[in-house]
């Protein structure tokens, strides 16, 4: 007559071992991916903003009868916040970028420019939130023109860049 084996509920600890490197390796392709895709999104944002802030410009110069934005029309109330010394600045809807604007002899330029936290210039030194997306620091509109500018201050139009 045999000895009756106690049964004993549970796991090993090599099927939790097991277990634990199959998450890890999950998260290791999932979160680099996630990181894109949340930058992507922001951008979109960024795109959203400036275009939405070039179609109030366009709407105040026809409504107004002038054909360009100069720094007097800055200090009117619906720009004020838009100037790049703002205290209070304009940020995205994401509150990934600021939104500025620069009149100039030519027309207009609408800056989204990324931040980690709501506040302009703090990408210098940074790399938290969107600061990290090194390829569009900057998603400019200039004078109609969609254009971007990387963390080194590289131009590129909206034909050779990603940020579009």
């Amino acid at each position: 007559m045999g000895r009756e084996r106690l049964m004993t509920s549970g796991i090993t600890l090599i099927e939790l071992m097991v277990t634990i490197a199959i998450v890890a390796a999950l998260s290791a392709i999932a979160y680099p991916n996630y990181k894109r895709l949340k930058q992507e999104g922001a951008r979109a944002d960024a795109q959203t903003s400036v275009i939405a802030t070039e179609g109030i410009i366009e709407r105040y110069l026809t409504e107004s009868n002038k054909a360009n934005l100069d720094n007097n029309d800055m200090a009117l109330p619906q720009f004020t916040n838009y100037n790049q010394n703002s205290s209070t600045p304009v940020v995205s809807n994401a509150g990934s970028y600021i939104i500025t604007i620069i009149p100039d002899s030519n027309g207009y330029t609408i800056n989204a420019t990324a931040t980690a936290a709501g506040v302009a210039g703090d990408c210098n030194n940074s790399t938290l939130g969107q600061c990290a997306d090194i390829d569009c620091r900057i998603i400019s509109m200039v004078n109609g023109q969609k254009q971007s500018t990387n963390s080194i201050g590289s131009v590129a139009d909206e034909t050779t860049t990603k940020c579009w």
